[in-house]
């Protein structure tokens, strides 16, 4: 396989900030009254603020007060990381320092807003390892539809052809796909879908899983 080009998802693929923000769904709805079930989270994983809303309010209620949930768990969010800082997946330094030592362009291609996307990568010290960072409100239409990866190869100006996308949720692995790229999936919350690995899509446990795939791959 050749690739001059990773894009990083961002939530549960580099960060373990999907269990954080679901713990905090939960807390400002019990604030405001309203359940959230994780089966309900679990749809909006990798979706943009746009789909989320739409999400939340098809399972949950036309009344479900989105914006009001969603600044009180930002706030709570933001105040559990300011404390305890981002929490890192294993493997991602590794990673990031073997891609820099192969001189292959990296991105993160996030359902984020960019400007939260790049508070928290700044948080966690690895802002200068991106070559670029596209958000969920730099595209239109979020996963699985391809635009934010597209948008991510455009930026860093290579082939989608080339590039290797990491992702943790079902909706990411698919949008790589219809993006013209190689996905590897390290699956976060809940493992990866049979739809996955009839596929035949790259499974594996830990990014440390996927250093060592590139160093094989580089060796080869």
């Amino acid at each position: 396989m050749s690739y001059h080009a990773v894009i990083f998802d961002m939530d549960g693929l580099m960060f373990d900030t999907e269990r954080l923000s679901y713990a905090m769904w939960e807390k400002a709805g019990k604030e405001k009254g309203y359940s959230i079930p994780e089966s309900v989270f679990s749809e909006i994983t990798g979706c943009n603020v746009t789909e989320t809303e739409k999400i939340l309010k098809g399972r949950l209620g036309q009344n479900f007060p989105y914006h009001e949930l969603r600044t009180i768990r930002l706030i709570y969010t933001d105040y559990y990381l300011e404390k305890e800082g981002v929490p890192v997946k294993r493997g991602l330094f590794p990673l990031l320092s073997l891609l820099k030592k192969m001189g292959i362009k990296k991105a993160v291609a996030t359902s984020t807003e960019k400007a939260r996307a790049v508070k928290l990568i700044s948080l966690a010290g690895i802002l200068q390892d991106f070559d670029c960072i596209v958000g969920g409100d730099d595209v239109e239409k979020s996963k699985p539809e391809p635009d934010i990866f597209l948008e991510a190869a455009r930026r860093l100006k290579t082939d989608p052809a080339g590039c290797i996308v990491l992702e943790d949720s079902e909706r990411g692995v698919f949008a790589a796909l219809k993006a013209g790229m190689f996905p590897i999936m390290v699956p976060d919350m809940k493992p990866a879908p049979r739809i996955i690995l009839d596929k035949g899509i790259p499974v594996y446990a830990t990014l440390d899983d996927v250093v060592k795939l590139l160093e094989t791959l580089q060796h080869s």
